[in-house]
């Protein structure tokens, strides 16, 4: 063999060699520094309903409220009358009732006509007395009795007495006519 020739210069770089295996996963690292806050992202959709809640407590009272009344209605038609309803049970006997105040004392009533009288003896001449066809009536508005005009003759006093009305019948008297002067007023 001869001896080790000298060293050659560096060749030509080489072509790139194939990938390599993928290696192992390395060991977890520290952790890194908190990064700055990121951008506000678009709202979230509307989530599904949830189950209801448990009841709440009642809650305190309200405070008054004021009503204000409306417009009177028109009055209703009327109603038909209703059967007539049976008749109730008697009531219990009342209690007797007090002694009555006297009253005061009655005017003395006038009896019943008596038979009538014996003739009377003939009365005096009528010389002076001016016989009238006509028989009317005066009255006075006071307690003093009227006097009859000259020329006529009185026949007898009395009260006056204008209408009686009694239920839905009345009997009325013109005051001018005899009738209208009683004797007797009961």
């Amino acid at each position: 063999d001869g001896s080790a020739g000298l060293r050659g210069n560096p060749g030509n770089a080489g072509n790139p060699g194939s990938p390599g295996n993928s290696g192992s996963p390395g060991k977890d690292g520290t952790p890194g520094d908190k990064g700055e806050e990121g951008i506000a992202g678009n709202p979230g959709r509307d989530g599904q309903d949830g189950p209801p809640g448990p009841r709440g407590y009642p809650g305190p009272p309200g405070n008054a409220g004021k009503s204000i009344p409306g417009p009177q209605g028109e009055p209703g038609s009327p109603g038909e009358a209703g059967a007539q309803g049976p008749r109730g049970p008697a009531g219990i006997k009342g209690m007797q009732g007090l002694k009555g105040i006297r009253g005061p004392q009655g005017e003395p009533s006038r009896g019943r006509p008596g038979p009538p009288g014996l003739r009377g003896a003939p009365g005096e001449s009528a010389e002076g007395i001016q016989l009238n066809p006509y028989i009317v009536a005066f009255h006075s508005q006071t307690t003093d009795i009227p006097i009859c005009p000259t020329g006529m003759t009185k026949l007898w006093d009395g009260f006056s007495f204008m209408f009686i009305d009694v239920d839905v019948d009345n009997w009325k008297q013109q005051l001018g006519e005899p009738g209208s002067c009683k004797r007797v007023m009961h």
